[in-house]
């Protein structure tokens, strides 16, 4: 940008000056490096052989650009190139990130409308509970204001860039909360405020600013900008901008459709929603499982393990001794003498303990019927926790739109578990007296039966 000249004997400042085709002479006046001879050019006076000054060169192009304070910036045509390189490179970095942006919403909600379509029985009730609605709307806008900016960016258009960039990160992330919103169990989940980053804002300034260039050949520049505007200063801007930008745009690795779709699932089942899930399959599941817990071959079953469950068991005891004593008076009246003491532990030895217990306990359960453990399936019972925890850990069983459907399985599920047992422990120590009654006629036949029998003889 800046020529040598080494004068000759005689050279006047002022022949030079035209010679460079230099306009203003405070361009060279001021200059640093000509400070050695300020005081002879100043004079205008002959000037010494080998006396060095610096001249603009004429044949240089340089460019001048705006610094985001507004100060002009001198750069010669290698640095202007590398500038906007830069400046092309932050562009397509803002693009980038803003296209991350949006991917990650329409990726989140295309998945939250599948699983709204799978599991419509969920979303359903989900749905109820809150007056967030699909952004539908918002994402066509979206979409629509990023694609202009994307133009924009695509295009070059510098003067665009600022304002196209702001307003598509303002939608964006308007965006990108109302599907947090929604996904989110529908309850106000927004991951962040609706505001403009401060690296969109630093890399909108440094692009725009390129929109005011100039390209002259130094001799027409004023001095106060050749000399006010250093040209290291162009290069500091540029890694300014990109290293503001570059905090900004990192993004992470993408989820698959099918794990962010289980994710979201779960998301929206707990808490109040997932209560009313819960509530709504424990309704749907209570009849059909009343009826599923009285079947004869499971419910032989199961009363074969709660004969050995603690509650079973003190019934059994305390029933055990009044019907010994009560069996050994009536067998005295017909002349059997057995004492009290060995009909209790023929009662509680081998099998007539179990059979005894199987037999009362089935007769107990069958005379309440759905109706006495209807009471035991609601709201705060073993079964309704077991629905609570089902419905999270099996979100493919809770596909289709028929919840009769999704109560058979998960009626299925709960009688393989120990929620079952726990239901009918429930409606056992509801019914002592009914135990105790079925207990005290079944103890009084099977004795009678084994006299007859020959297996119990007297003393």
């Amino acid at each position: 940008m800046w020529i040598e000249h080494k004068a000759k004997d005689g050279e006047k400042f002022q022949d030079l000056l035209k010679k460079y085709k230099t306009k203003d002479p405070n361009s060279v006046l001021k200059n640093p490096k000509n400070k050695p001879v300020l005081a002879v050019l100043k004079k205008n006076g002959p000037l010494k052989k080998g006396m060095v000054i610096w001249f603009p060169d004429p044949k240089a192009k340089v460019y001048v650009i705006k610094d985001t304070k507004g100060k002009p910036v001198v750069l010669t045509e290698k640095q202007y190139r590398e500038h906007m390189k830069n400046v092309h490179k932050t562009m397509d970095a803002v693009l980038a990130r803003q296209q991350r942006k949006l991917d990650d919403a329409v990726y989140r909600h295309e998945a939250q409308a599948k699983i709204n379509a799978d599991q419509w029985f969920v979303s359903s009730i989900v749905g109820a509970f809150s007056s967030v609605k699909e952004p539908k709307a918002l994402r066509g806008k979206a979409t629509a204001v990023f694609n202009g900016f994307a133009g924009a960016v695509k295009g070059r258009k510098y003067a665009q860039f600022k304002k196209l960039a702001v307003a598509s990160e303002e939608i964006l992330t308007r965006y990108q909360n109302e599907v947090s919103k929604w996904v989110g169990g529908l309850i106000s989940t927004a991951e962040g405020s609706v505001t403009v980053l401060k690296g969109v804002r630093d890399s909108a300034i440094f692009v725009e600013s390129i929109a005011i260039v100039s390209v002259a050949a130094p001799a027409s520049l004023a001095a106060g900008v050749l000399i006010g505007a250093g040209t290291n200063a162009g290069v500091n801007l540029v890694a300014d901008g990109a290293d503001a930008l570059g905090r900004g745009i990192a993004g992470a690795k993408q989820r698959s459709l099918g794990e962010l779709g289980q994710r979201l699932l779960v998301n929206s089942v707990t808490g109040a929603a997932g209560a009313a899930i819960a509530g709504v399959l424990v309704k749907t599941v209570a009849g059909p499982l009343g009826k599923a817990l009285l079947n004869n071959k499971f419910l032989s079953d199961k009363v074969a393990s709660l004969a050995s469950k603690t509650v079973a068991n003190k019934v059994f005891e305390a029933e055990a001794k009044n019907a010994a004593t009560k069996m050994a008076q009536n067998l005295a009246k017909k002349g059997i003498s057995i004492p009290a003491d060995s009909l209790l532990q023929f009662l509680k030895l081998g099998p007539a303990r179990n059979e005894i217990l199987v037999s009362a306990m089935g007769k107990l359960f069958t005379r309440i019927g759905t109706k006495g453990f209807m009471k035991h399936i609601g709201a705060g019972s073993a079964v309704n926790e077991f629905i609570e925890t089902w419905i999270k850990q099996n979100p493919k069983k809770l596909q289709g739109k028929d919840k009769n459907k999704i109560a058979e399985l998960a009626i299925k599920d709960l009688l393989k578990s120990e929620k079952a047992d726990q239901v009918y422990e429930a409606v056992l120590k509801e019914n002592i007296p009914g135990l105790q009654k079925e207990l005290a006629a079944d103890m009084e036949a099977y004795v009678e039966k084994a006299v007859k029998d020959g297996k119990l003889k007297a003393d």
